[in-house]
């Protein structure tokens, strides 16, 4: 038996990792992590959260994760390696990459968020 909680707030979410070769060509040479400026590999951790209205399936989540998969896939090139060429590309804006994907399909807005190897990263709210 359900108990009644009141008043809230429900949001589906989705998961989903990628590997990415990616790099900050703009970091000073004097600053103490110039290594970010040479292309490295992160095991990047996505996550995309979307409220919905009832309980049965209103975003269905598999949809949910492949609409912001299908973002990467679309926007960055496979490396013969398998990881994605990210170029230049930040965790903010990754994040919208995959923000414009996902609202688009939903028609609503979406809570975003990317880390680098699960550790630090970026967070996006569409409201």
């Amino acid at each position: 038996m359900l108990i009644d909680i009141g008043k809230c707030q429900t949001y589906v979410v989705a998961t989903f990792r990628f590997a990415g070769i990616h790099r900050w060509a703009s970091q000073p040479d004097s600053a103490p992590r110039r290594y970010l400026a040479a292309a490295h590999r992160h095991l990047f951790h996505a996550e995309v959260a979307v409220e919905v209205s009832h309980d049965d399936r209103d975003v269905e989540i598999l949809a949910l994760r492949e609409a912001a998969l299908d973002a990467i896939r679309r926007t960055f090139p496979t490396l013969p390696t398998g990881e994605f060429n990210l170029g230049e590309s930040s965790c903010e804006s990754l994040c919208k990459v995959i923000a414009s994907s996902v609202t688009a399909f939903v028609k609503r807005p979406a809570l975003v968020k990317v880390f680098e190897d699960g550790e630090n990263g970026a967070n996006l709210v569409l409201l």
